[in-house]
């Protein structure tokens, strides 16, 4: 993604955040607009949207994801972990887990993609509402 449309893609997402009321910053650098839920047990998740490509044609899309665990290779994933998190994955509707790489460690996200040409308000409430529930569903199962 040029850099342009990286630029013009975090302004789309940061406009329809604002409609939406959900107060956040958008970081350059990372290339993401973030936010920060709290839960009422003053738990705090962050509710990340980065512009991304989707499909055969590289439709411009967003992916909504909520990063809950981290794990390395010191502490890597249990196997048990990993299975229940695809048999997570069987039973969600609006929004999956998965396994994201980074450099030194991997994090268990929750995360949920859309076309960025049709995101709205209630669009991204909603998507941002799945990611949620998701993550919050699994560290409760979890206890964490």
């Amino acid at each position: 993604m040029s850099t342009d449309e990286l630029e013009r893609s975090l302004e789309r997402i940061h406009e329809v955040a604002q409609l939406a009321g959900i107060r956040g910053v958008v970081d350059r650098e990372q290339g993401m607009f973030r936010a920060e839920y709290q839960f009422d047990d003053g738990r705090e998740l962050a509710v990340l949207v980065q512009p991304t490509r989707m499909g055969e044609d590289g439709m411009l899309a967003v992916t909504v994801s909520c990063p809950i665990l981290q794990f390395s290779e010191q502490k890597p994933i249990p196997d048990d972990m990993a299975m229940e998190l695809l048999r997570r994955n069987e039973r969600m509707f609006y929004a999956r887990y998965g396994i994201r790489d980074l450099e030194d460690a991997s994090l268990v996200v929750a995360s949920v993609d859309h076309p960025l040409e049709t995101l709205d308000a209630a669009e991204l409430e909603v998507l941002m509402a799945s990611v949620i529930r998701a993550a919050g569903d699994l560290m409760q199962a979890l206890g964490v």
